[in-house]
């Protein structure tokens, strides 16, 4: 009986929605995030041509990872789900940045953070598909092209172990895989060239940090991103933070982060 009461309970409570976790810092946070995105709007990052240049897709990004309120678990509106002011602004910004990147040549803050706002503009239905498709293609294989032997991003080559540059090609790289293990978007012949890339860069982390560069579970790390992508609405975008992990910083002035090799399945 007792059993049964409880299993009845659980049931209850399952079923009850969870309460909107909203705070005044996240009131706060949200605003704040309002005004950041209405001056750029102002100072003209939105345009075409964006006056944020090089950053132009940082700000686009900023943009469509608005979350939908200030309660602490809601999801970023992405393109399908943006308010129609923003979706105007992302309108005239994203046609900028998608023709940019197609034929630019190697600039790793640029091309990381286009990447990553071309990522979620496509995978949250932005509407020129095969225009972001090619360019992410475009910008992933200039990343990949311009690795140096080390493993790091110099600024515009491989010509430097410089690990801010890196960082944001990584982060691009990291949002192009996201499209590419996506089933509209499969490309299993860039995962593996991504997969060996970062490998390079995580050995060269490990040795730097004398740190031990640690390999990701496939079985367990594939099943929970497919339980996100079940649980998550239409239009929510799902983070992938393989892409990276967090290691001991055993040496002052060295990167705390290195990323490593991620499964094709």
């Amino acid at each position: 009986m007792r059993r049964a009461l409880l299993i009845i309970l659980a049931l209850v409570v399952h079923a009850v929605p969870a309460a909107a976790q909203i705070t005044n810092f996240s009131r706060d946070v949200n605003s704040s995030i309002d005004l950041g995105l209405a001056w750029l709007d102002q100072a003209g990052a939105f345009r075409n041509p964006s006056a944020s240049g090089n950053a132009a897709g940082l700000t686009a990004l900023a943009l469509l990872e608005k979350r939908e309120s200030a309660d602490l678990r809601s999801h970023p509106r992405g393109y399908r789900n943006a308010l129609p002011a923003d979706r105007n602004r992302l309108d005239q910004v994203m046609p900028f940045i998608i023709a940019r990147s197609r034929n630019a040549g190697f600039y790793a803050y640029r091309d990381g953070a286009d990447t990553m706002a071309m990522a979620v503009y496509l995978l949250t239905g932005g509407p020129d598909q095969a225009g972001a498709l090619a360019s992410i293609r475009a910008t992933f294989d200039r990343m990949i092209n311009n690795q140096g032997g080390h493993g790091y991003w110099c600024y515009s080559n491989g010509g430097c172990q410089d690990s801010s540059t890196t960082q944001l090609t990584m982060a691009g790289l990291a949002a192009a895989r996201a499209v590419f293990i996506n089933p509209g978007f499969r490309d299993d012949a860039r995962v593996q060239r991504l997969n060996v890339a970062v490998a390079r860069n995580c050995q060269r982390y490990a040795s730097a940090a004398r740190a031990i560069c640690t390999p990701t579970n496939a079985a367990t790390a594939t099943t929970r991103l497919r339980a996100q992508l079940a649980s998550r609405p239409p239009g929510a975008v799902v983070p992938d933070h393989r892409g990276r992990r967090h290691q001991q910083r055993l040496r002052p002035g060295l990167p705390a982060v290195a990323v490593q090799p991620l499964p094709l399945r």
